[in-house]
């Protein structure tokens, strides 16, 4: 049996989403904090005709941040969850019931 602290869920999108992108807290305010960013620089971008040419770029970084971070959790939660099913059910102590 496969720990559920160590398996992302196999729900719906919306689940594996919400376990992806909210949880701890910190990572959702990650992910509407760089939303905002990128929304507010490429208005500045496209509205201020004396804008930084780097801001355009910069934009996207925080959301390629956040990306890198989920599936970097994603592959450590499933790499483990994948050795903990490999190695079977943990071995019982003698005089353990059943």
């Amino acid at each position: 049996m496969i720990d559920p602290q160590f398996s992302t869920p196999r729900g719906t999108f919306g689940e594996r989403a919400r376990f992806l992108f909210a949880t701890p807290w910190w990572r959702a305010l990650w992910l509407i904090g760089a939303l905002v960013w990128g929304v507010g620089s490429t208005i500045v971008t496209f509205t201020d005709p004396n804008h930084n040419p780097i801001l355009g770029p910069l934009s996207v970084i925080p959301i390629f941040a956040l990306a890198w971070d989920v599936s970097i959790r994603s592959a450590r939660i499933e790499k483990r969850a994948t050795a903990q099913a490999e190695a079977g059910p943990p071995a019982r102590r003698q005089g353990e019931p059943d």
